[in-house]
């Protein structure tokens, strides 16, 4: 599988940009700026790390915008997921359509 490396990407019913950072080793997005950031850091090392990282900013998009993503007040900047099989299923719908414009 190559992977491809678009500016802007569709998810759910929002666009966002995408901001590839060499010196980032992990991924965040903002719902205030509509943005994702993916970091290259391992890129070289161990390709499937920048997949992974897409996967988790992608996914972790089409949860919250599903409304099955919720802060966990026991941890600090940490988030729960509950989800029927419903949701499950539009989350998987949301994602599928939303990581192909990441591959080749």
């Amino acid at each position: 599988m190559k992977l491809k490396y678009p500016k802007e990407v569709t998810i759910g019913y929002r666009t966002f940009t995408v901001e590839y950072l060499k010196d980032l080793a992990g991924g965040a997005f903002s719902f205030e700026d509509n943005s994702i950031a993916i970091g290259l850091q391992h890129k070289k090392l161990d390709p499937s790390c920048t997949y992974n990282i897409i996967c988790h900013e992608v996914l972790e998009i089409c949860m919250a915008l599903s409304k099955v993503r919720y802060i966990d007040n026991s941890t600090e900047d940490n988030y729960k997921f509950f989800l029927d099989h419903k949701e499950f299923e539009m989350v998987t719908a949301t994602f599928s359509k939303a990581i192909q414009q990441f591959i080749k």
